[in-house]
């Protein structure tokens, strides 16, 4: 998370979903006009020193990722909420969790605890 909010402000991107699974991670982040780093390039960045980490941590050296970065264009509003309620649905589908709210690495949670306050 720690990177993901760092590169948020240097690639000046904004994230408004996140959810981390085991084996990939799904995001839904908006271009800014004045973009100081194209996405993709962010995105290669955040996944190499991510798995750089991971595999300092766990004393490993493998892919850590299912797939390589791929991304869509959100057009409009409600397509926008359909990938939205992709990501949340993830964990769910997955069998990790039986409520959304559950689950550790998913924005829902950070924004109901903001919202609790």
């Amino acid at each position: 998370m720690r990177t993901l909010k760092e590169y948020e402000k240097i690639s000046e991107y904004k994230l408004y979903a996140y959810c981390l699974m085991g084996n990939h991670i799904h995001l839904l982040l908006k271009e800014e006009k004045e973009e100081k780093e194209e996405l993709g390039v962010a995105m290669r960045r955040i996944g190499a020193i991510y798995v750089y980490w991971y595999n300092w941590k766990y004393e490993r050296c493998s892919h850590l990722f299912q797939d390589r970065y791929k991304s869509e264009t959100v057009e409009d509003d409600k397509y926008f909420l359909t990938v939205l309620r992709y990501i949340h649905q993830n964990p769910l589908k997955a069998g990790l969790v039986k409520n959304i709210a559950d689950y550790k690495w998913i924005i829902y949670k950070a924004n109901s605890e903001t919202n609790e306050d």
